[in-house]
C-alpha cells in the first residue's frame, strides 16, 4: 500500500494528492504558513484508549483528496504501563473500495528533551518510516476530543505529507462539537476547504 505514519491511512490520501503537486518535494515539516504550539501538560495515561477519527485535513492546499475509507479508530496502549515513553498504537479501517478491513501497527517515542515533552512522539511506522507527531489540543479531562498534526516525508523525492486530524472517544458527535473541532483546525492553518469528515456509519 506504500508508506503508511499517522495514522496510517496517509499512504491512501498520499497516491491522489502527489499527482502534479511538486511544491511539497524536500519541504521541510512545520511550513512558515502554520504556527504550532504542543499542547501542554498531557496525561499520556489518561490519553491511552481508542479515538475515533472524524475529521482530516491537508497542508497541499486546494489537492487534498478525499477519504477512501471509513470507521477509521486508533487505539493507543503503553506496553509497560509505567513507561509513558513509549506507545503503541493499531489503527483500524475499512477500504471503500472493497470493504475490506486493514489494521496497521505503529509504535510512538515521546520526546523527553523538548518541552512539554509528553505532546511531541515520533512514529514509527511497520515499514521502518519516521513521523513527527504532535498533539496540538484536547480536552482538560483527556477523554473527549483531541486535535493531532503529524508530518513525515515519502517516496524518492522526499515528499513532506503533513496532516491534521479532529477524534473523538464515540463514533457519534454533536454538530456543534464538529465545528469546534473544525474551527480548531483552521486555527492551525489548515482551510475549511481541504477538510473531509470521516464515515462512521455502519462500524
Amino acid at each position: 500500500m506504500g508508506t503508511k505514519y499517522i495514522f496510517g491511512v496517509a499512504a491512501i490520501l498520499l497516491i491522489v494528492a502527489i499527482s502534479g503537486n511538486h511544491a511539497q518535494n524536500g519541504a521541510p515539516c512545520h511550513a512558515s504558513i502554520f504556527d504550532f504550539t504542543p499542547r501542554h501538560t498531557l496525561n499520556i495515561t489518561r490519553y491511552m484508549g481508542k479515538w475515533y477519527v472524524h475529521e482530516v485535513a491537508g497542508s497541499h492546499i486546494g489537492n487534498f483528496p478525499p477519504p477512501v475509507y471509513k470507521c477509521y479508530t486508533i487505539d493507543l496502549s503503553l506496553p509497560n504501563p509505567d513507561d509513558v515513553l513509549n506507545i503503541e498504537g493499531v489503527d483500524n479501517f475499512i477500504n471503500l473500495s472493497d470493504g475490506e478491513a486493514i489494521q496497521f501497527r505503529n509504535t510512538f517515542a515521546v520526546n523527553d528533551t523538548r518541552s512539554p515533552l509528553s505532546s511531541m512522539w515520533t512514529l514509527t511506522d511497520e515499514e521502518g518510516t519516521n513521523a513527527q507527531v504532535i498533539i496540538m489540543s484536547a480536552d482538560l479531562e483527556f477523554q473527549a476530543w483531541t486535535i493531532i498534526y503529524s508530518c513525515s516525508h515519502q517516496g524518492p523525492d522526499n515528499y513532506r505529507y503533513e496532516i491534521l486530524m479532529a477524534m473523538t472517544r464515540t463514533p457519534n458527535i454533536p454538530p456543534d462539537l464538529r465545528q469546534f473541532l473544525k474551527a480548531l483546525m483552521v486555527g492551525q492553518g489548515f482551510r475549511i476547504g481541504d477538510h473531509h469528515s470521516v464515515n462512521q456509519t455502519e462500524c
